[in-house]
């Protein structure tokens, strides 16, 4: 549902908040200086780059995001070259990187890198076994 909410353009980043006529700022929470949009929340922003490296990721993306017209254009080339096991790991970190926006936003927590890519790995072996 994560996934799908996500390459649709459904998930609650601040500019798409904005969009909706929702009073709030548009800024990362993180960076405090680009818009919060898909791209920024997933891929663009320097703590979204450190997880994907985190999980031993940022490889197999760069070449992709690079050329990528969109987010969701860059997450189906993805979903197209990548293995299943890769696959199941990309979608995670996904939810990894949006569960610390989260965090971050609603908690004033955040969890380090290496933690959060951890938890998302337990969670996915868990989801696995069922």
């Amino acid at each position: 549902m994560f996934l799908w909410r996500a390459l649709r353009g459904g998930l609650p980043t601040r500019m798409r908040l904005q969009d909706r006529g929702v009073p709030c700022t548009d800024s990362c929470p993180f960076c405090e200086t680009n818009y919060e949009n898909d791209w920024h929340v997933f891929i663009g922003y320097e703590e979204a780059k450190n997880v994907w490296r985190t999980a031993g990721m940022w490889e197999l993306i760069q070449n992709v995001a690079a050329v990528a017209d969109s987010f969701a254009d860059c997450i189906f080339s993805l979903l197209c070259r990548l293995s299943i096991h890769q696959c199941n790991d990309m979608a995670m970190m996904l939810w990894c990187l949006w569960q610390r926006r989260n965090d971050k936003v609603w908690g004033g927590e955040l969890k380090p890198i290496h933690i959060a890519v951890q938890l998302a790995k337990e969670f996915l072996n868990q989801w696995q076994v069922f």
